[in-house]
């Protein structure tokens, strides 16, 4: 099974799973309008048309949830409750696929919630939104706004304390943790932190769960294939290996994502079908 997907938003991504042993990562559901009335029927329909087409399963699936105006962290209790709502949604989505592992945005705003503040109201919200979920199933918090690694290992290390577990860093590979984990935007990262990547990736190393992977120039989000941008996505892709998980995912979410999907090919990442 192949730990590597691409993202249904990238152009042509169907001819990556067509052409290589890939998993995907549906995208439908990032407009939570697409979770109910017309958009409801053709993402689903879509859907269940890619999983009978390329075979998937729970193995080889990740849903991304909605995130437009959606915090956790929400000071006003009616976008905390409307945030309440769609994840609640999002995942009677990966039960109706049969999607063990979903992404989710942080929602953290820089300049609208202090860090600690941010951090105790994400805790209870996600504390309480997984308590009734099955251990198998697996919530991914993305950075977008983040500045820095270390607001999001502290909410790692609060949302452990809160849950009862511990987690010693040493033995990160082989110790079990919580069924919520980071997903590592390398390319939010890029352009939203001073902070060197690879301690962003040392830094949550014992969290990660899966990746976005995607290069820019440092000053956008742009989404670039990975031979584009700024970023050594080979060098990265060395260190995760190195520190995180050894069940750790990863999504190519670059736009032009055959250049990307060619370039794990090249390196024996991925395999093409057939061979």
């Amino acid at each position: 099974m192949s730990r590597f997907y691409v993202a249904t938003v990238g152009d042509g991504f169907e001819r990556q799973l067509k052409e290589h042993n890939i998993g995907v990562e549906f995208d439908y559901f990032c407009q939570a309008e697409n979770l109910e009335g017309a958009g409801f029927m053709r993402s689903a329909a879509e859907i269940t048309r890619l999983k009978k087409a390329y075979g998937y399963s729970e193995k080889n699936m990740v849903l991304h949830a909605p995130f437009n105006e959606l915090h956790p962290a929400a000071i006003d209790r009616e976008a905390l409750e409307l945030a309440k709502k769609r994840m609640k949604q999002a995942y009677g989505m990966c039960e109706s696929f049969a999607v063990k592992k979903m992404v989710a945005h942080s929602g953290y705003l820089p300049f609208v919630y202090f860090k600690s503040w941010h951090r105790d109201r994400s805790v209870e919200f996600w504390t309480e939104f997984m308590a009734d979920k099955p251990e198998d199933f697996i919530l991914c918090i993305e950075n977008v706004l983040e500045d820095e690694p270390y607001m999001m290992a502290e909410l790692m290390e609060a949302i452990e304390e809160a849950s009862g577990k511990t987690l010693k860093r040493a033995l990160a590979k082989t110790l079990p943790v919580p069924n919520i984990g980071i997903c590592l935007d390398i390319g939010h990262a890029n352009c939203m932190s001073e902070v060197a990547l690879e301690e962003w990736i040392r830094t949550l190393a014992p969290y990660i769960r899966h990746f976005h992977l995607h290069n820019n120039d440092g000053k956008g989000d742009r989404h670039l294939a990975f031979h584009e941008g700024q970023v050594d996505i080979a060098e990265l892709l060395d260190l995760a290996k190195e520190l995180c998980r050894e069940d750790t995912t990863y999504t190519v979410e670059s736009i032009d994502c055959e250049a990307s999907v060619k370039w794990l090919s090249e390196r024996g990442h991925i395999s093409r079908k057939g061979i």
